[in-house]
């Protein structure tokens, strides 16, 4: 690879993390107005369907015990830094890298995962949660196109894996998996 497409990809990493930043700090931010008034009406909601204060006082929102938002802003403030090293030419060594995709599909899984029950259970979409659900495409998209010839030993896999990104079918991927959680939630809460 040369030097300027991995920094073209930690561009796309630290675009994907300051979307995601932003949108988990709001996401706080409402939260703890929720906390103090829980009749706030809050800047996010827009109707009953795109309603962050249905999400938010759901308790998928508090997996861990404290908000998933103070959660997902350490987790984006970390990819953003990471990513502006990658950009502006600083070393990540290999097992940096490899930890921070591991981290970054784990938050995607768990955003993925989240979506679901806010469709699902709690029949409501936060706007925040779509965006950091953006910015995680994003940031899994560059650390794949970044990671994928070292995150496996076998030649075959890393063949097939060269084939794919050459082909641009890793992208493909990338937008079938947002065109289907996006369409999903359109269709299941009727946001039409």
């Amino acid at each position: 690879m040369t030097a300027k497409r991995p920094k073209i990809f930690y561009g796309l990493i630290v675009l994907g993390a300051a979307i995601g930043a932003l949108a988990s700090f709001m996401q706080l931010i409402e939260k703890l107005q929720l906390l103090k008034n829980p009749e706030s009406n809050l800047l996010c909601n827009v109707n009953s369907i795109l309603n962050c204060t249905n999400v938010l006082n759901a308790p998928q929102s508090s997996v861990f015990g404290f908000p998933n938002s103070m959660m997902s802003l350490v987790l984006f403030v970390l990819f953003l830094g990471v990513g502006l090293v990658g950009m502006t030419g600083g070393t990540v060594s290999r097992f940096t890298r490899l930890l921070i995709h591991f981290l970054g599909l784990f938050t995607l899984g768990f955003g993925m995962w989240f979506l679901w029950q806010s469709t699902f259970s709690i029949g409501a979409i936060c706007l925040y949660c779509i965006l950091n659900f953006a910015g995680l495409i994003l940031i899994n998209v560059g650390w794949l196109r970044i990671n994928y010839t070292d995150a496996f030993k076998s030649k075959v896999i890393i063949n097939k894996l060269e084939y794919t990104v050459s082909n641009n079918f890793d992208l493909v991927g990338w937008g079938l998996l947002t065109l289907t959680v996006l369409v999903t939630i359109y269709l299941q809460l009727g946001l039409g």
